[in-house]
């Protein structure tokens, strides 16, 4: 019997859950548990339980995964929550980006801030609320929601303050921000350096994703990482 359950919602994003799990199953404390995997692709999630499976018997580790359809099945008992969808697919994100070209706004990305992260935003919402209906119905009292998905201040946002769930939001933006802003400084990536490389709470503090689950069962810094040596053959981009 697995130690707790982490849900991943949207594990079909298979760059995304491929990282996540093996940066998560890289401290020993966290190995011993079941992730639970759910996406409306089928055809996603039966590829990315077979990598996670190739994972967990390539390096003998304890981690159980299951994979459903069923969001409230995959939710059920859960601890920590992830979210990474991208909801309404790359075909609204062009949207995000097109309409607001329509009318002169030209955006760096448009899936986070501006005319494009408020569209985005908007479809987000109703469905980051479903979310957080679920997890306070079936998850494990007090469990936490880790949204891995943008827009993510207004997602992290409207989890806690409407979806009544505590929630942590997670963005890869910190470390790569840190580089760009080295190098225009001419510091170069040797210099620049993050004690946090992964997420950024709600509260401005920076974790890593296994930062985060870790920090909420004990309140000892977090160990050095060594991530499981198996490599997938192919390589999969990811929908997220």
């Amino acid at each position: 019997m697995a130690s707790f359950k982490i849900a991943i919602i949207g594990a079909g994003s298979i760059g995304f859950t491929k990282k996540l799990f093996t940066d998560i199953v890289s401290v020993p404390e966290l190995r011993d548990v079941e992730f639970a995997l759910t996406d409306l692709s089928e055809h996603n999630l039966a590829m990315i339980k077979s990598i996670l499976d190739r994972i967990v018997e390539a390096n003998k580790l304890p981690t159980r995964v299951t994979a459903t359809i069923d969001r409230r099945k995959a939710l059920e008992g859960a601890r920590y929550i992830i979210s990474c969808v991208r909801v309404g697919g790359l075909e609204a994100y062009a949207d995000d980006i097109r309409i607001p070209l329509k009318y002169g706004v030209d955006q760096c990305v448009g899936d986070t801030i501006c005319a494009g992260g408020i569209l985005y935003g908007q479809r987000n919402i109703p469905v980051i609320l479903d979310f957080c209906k679920d997890i306070r119905e079936v998850a494990e009292p007090g469990a936490k929601f880790l949204n891995y998905a943008n827009p993510m201040a207004m997602n992290t946002w409207a989890a806690i303050e409407y979806g009544k769930v505590d929630t942590v939001g997670l963005c890869h933006g910190v470390q790569h921000g840190a580089e760009q802003i080295a190098e225009i400084l001419g510091a170069g990536k040797a210099s620049s350096t993050t004690s946090a490389p992964a997420s950024t709470t709600r509260h401005g503090s920076s974790i890593s994703a296994s930062t985060a689950v870790r920090s909420a069962r004990t309140n000892s810094s977090p160990p050095s990482r060594r991530i499981p040596s198996f490599q997938s053959r192919r390589s999969f981009g990811s929908t997220c």
